[in-house]
């Protein structure tokens, strides 16, 4: 059998797709990968190569159903990938923008799918009403790239690196850094939010685990909900290669991998204080969280997360 070649749907600057798109198949030792941001980008005498096609959420081709028709023809296996569920809660800010046009392309593109793949069970259950082959593949950290170069400091500093949409889940924690030495990503009002004395600048996708560089212990505010459920446990695993402490929302989806070694476990929003003056005031439980978690994680490692990524259909 010829080695896989596969086109992969890639943005540059999204978040998801670098963890899930390019992070993932610029490593992946069993298939060919051409990462392309539109179908024209193929010049004509590649697609005797395709053997499949994969996208993050949906296939941006138009005319959709030509585009599926063509790929039956030429047994061009489609696969797409969901890393979220794509009913949004009412106070998501993306409601009015996101709406019913995009929520019907990622269904007509699991339907149309050869295979679907998600990042845990819960999101497996919502995919079997329009697909049936689903594959679980975890997220994952590529280790060579993911490299953290931490100064040491005489306090224990805290941090927060959520992306965009996170306001409710900050609101609820009610998560005061005042008089704490704490950094948070200037995104969406969160430092102020926060109370954080300090401000980090972003950075792109393939360089934004530098901002785990300022701090010791990593903050993970989480409302639980139907939406945060078919979540992943994406900030357990940056921390914890990050060797950092964690205290996290005991909450999908980060529940089912909590030990009570590897993190603080927040069960209600009134424990977030106590639980951040706790490691401010020792030190040495930090570095026994961030141990521990650095060695659960081992187990996402994307050389051995990518070898669920079979594209041998």
């Amino acid at each position: 059998m010829s080695r896989p070649f596969v086109l992969a749907f890639h943005k540059v600057n999204s978040g998801v797709s670098y963890h899930r798109v390019f992070a993932p198949l610029i490593c992946h030792h069993d298939a060919d990968v051409m990462f392309i941001e539109k179908i024209t980008d193929v010049e004509p005498d590649m697609w005797a190569k395709v053997t499949h096609i994969f996208a993050s959420r949906a296939f941006p081709v138009e005319p959709f159903e030509d585009f599926v028709k063509l790929c039956r023809k030429e047994g061009i296996k489609l696969i797409v990938d969901q890393d979220d569920w794509w009913v949004l809660p009412p106070n998501h800010a993306l409601n009015g923008i996101y709406g019913a046009a995009m929520k019907e392309r990622i269904v007509r593109s699991m339907k149309a799918a050869d295979e679907v793949w998600v990042t845990n069970k819960h999101l497996a259950s919502k995919v079997k009403k329009y697909n049936t082959n689903i594959r679980i593949v975890p997220n994952a950290i590529s280790v060579p790239t993911w490299q953290i170069n931490r100064p040491p400091a005489d306090k224990v500093r805290f941090g927060y690196v959520g992306g965009n949409h996170h306001k409710p889940d900050i609101k609820e924690s009610t998560i005061d850094l005042t008089g704490y030495e704490a950094y948070v990503a200037d995104v969406d009002g969160y430092p102020e939010m926060m109370k954080a004395p300090h401000k980090l600048n972003t950075f792109p996708p393939n360089s934004y685990h530098r901002l785990y560089e300022f701090f010791d212990v990593s903050l993970v505010p989480l409302s639980g909900s139907e939406f945060a459920k078919c979540k992943s446990h994406l900030k357990m695993l940056e921390a914890g290669f990050s060797r950092c402490a964690l205290i996290v929302s005991n909450t999908q989806p980060y529940t089912p991998y909590i030990t009570k070694d590897n993190c603080i476990a927040i069960k209600h929003p009134s424990e977030w204080a106590g639980a951040i003056k706790r490691l401010n005031d020792n030190p040495n439980q930090v570095q026994d969280l961030a141990d521990s978690l650095h060695e659960f994680v081992q187990d996402y490692t994307m050389d051995k997360i990518n070898q669920l990524r079979c594209f041998t259909l």
